[in-house]
């Protein structure tokens, strides 16, 4: 097996293995999403609001909602690499202009994560 190849393993052995040992602080901290959560969520503590069991249709919603983010953002950004390796710049920049209103979707799904999180542990 070569250098690099080994190199790899290793730190996606590394990574695995402080995800399973300290999953809540690893993802609080060096995922800056689950980060912005845990401030919200102490914001929400600071300005005393208590944290409510989140009701199970929520938490069904929330955890599907992952997985159609996640497609999404693995469909659009294969389409926005291939417009790019294209290398037309009437294409790009089209493509640049469709993704305005895609940002501001991003933006308002982070936005509500994070109002979320005031009321509730670490929704996403």
């Amino acid at each position: 097996m070569p250098q690099a190849q080994r190199c790899r393993l290793k730190s996606f052995l590394v990574v695995a293995l402080v995800t399973l040992l300290a999953g809540p602080f690893f993802c609080g901290w060096l995922c800056p999403f689950g980060a912005l959560q845990d401030l919200f969520g102490r914001l929400g503590r600071l300005f005393g609001i208590k944290k409510q069991p989140m009701p199970r249709v929520l938490a069904g919603v929330l955890s599907f909602s992952r997985y159609v983010l996640l497609a999404n953002v693995i469909l659009l950004g294969t389409d926005f690499i291939f417009t790019l390796l294209s290398l037309d710049p009437r294409n790009n920049l089209a493509s640049a202009l469709q993704s305005i209103p895609l940002a501001a979707f991003g933006w308002s799904v982070i936005a509500f994560f994070a109002v979320v999180s005031v009321f509730f542990d670490r929704p996403f």
